[in-house]
């Protein structure tokens, strides 16, 4: 007789690839920690209040035309920005076409988990070469009432590399705040192409857990592989 085993190679493949990538993020660069999207602030744009200042007369809607002299913030997919690559989705907000005006968007009732860090990646889209530059604002609304707590100030010009934004969000850790993002026209506001490529609230998942997770993955392909391979009989 000859035993044909019925091993189910899809299976093995993706526990395989699965235990290799959390096995990769646990030992990169020493067992670093991995970073986890708790919110998403591009994604999560269409929801946000938009402004050009704060004021009913103010508000701006999403995904404004283009040549809204007043702002506009919108989606754009599959965009170049000014290092040259190209990224599936960014958050586009052009502040209001006068000297240092403005755009804001109000993302409200976020609660802030444990240990989060807000980082952003902030620049221009490519061929603004008339944008004499833009301040890119990360804030909070003072929950004892009363105005914003600035908790970021980033300038920004279109010089080929997007810039970092980081902040410590532990002093807001448990609590539900209002996130405001930003742009404001560093001077004129012709060509502030100002682009928002990611913009998230993380949290870390340490490097004992990922570990752990990779084991699970490991061990699912060994028990997969023993299981799949028993034989089923036959000539």
């Amino acid at each position: 007789m000859i035993l044909r085993p019925t091993i189910k190679r899809g299976m093995i493949y993706f526990f395989s690839i699965l235990a290799f990538i959390i096995s990769m993020l646990a030992t990169s660069a020493g067992l670093r920690a991995a970073d986890v999207v708790n919110y998403d602030f591009v994604k999560k744009a269409p929801e946000a209040k938009w402004y050009r200042v704060i004021s009913s007369a103010g508000e701006l809607p999403w995904n404004g035309a283009d040549n809204d002299s007043r702002g506009f913030a919108r989606h754009l997919t599959n965009a170049v920005l000014e290092d040259g690559k190209t990224y599936p989705l960014v958050l586009q907000t052009h502040p209001e076409w006068k000297n240092n005006g403005n755009i804001i968007g109000v993302f409200s009732g976020i609660k802030v988990p444990a240990g989060a860090t807000f980082k952003a990646s902030v620049g221009f889209i490519k061929g603004a070469t008339q944008t004499d530059g833009v301040k890119f604002y990360v804030s909070v609304v003072n929950l004892s009432g009363g105005g914003t707590v600035l908790l970021s100030e980033q300038a920004a010009l279109s010089d080929g590399h997007l810039d970092q934004i980081s902040v410590d969000l532990s002093p807001y850790a448990g609590k539900t705040v209002d996130f405001m993002l930003t742009v404001s026209a560093a001077g004129r506001a012709a060509q502030d192409w100002a682009v928002w490529a990611t913009a998230a609230i993380y949290t870390q998942l340490s490097p004992e857990l990922v570990s752990q997770a990779g084991n699970i993955a490991k061990a699912k392909v060994t028990a997969t592989t023993v299981t799949q391979s028993k034989p089923s009989g036959g000539i």
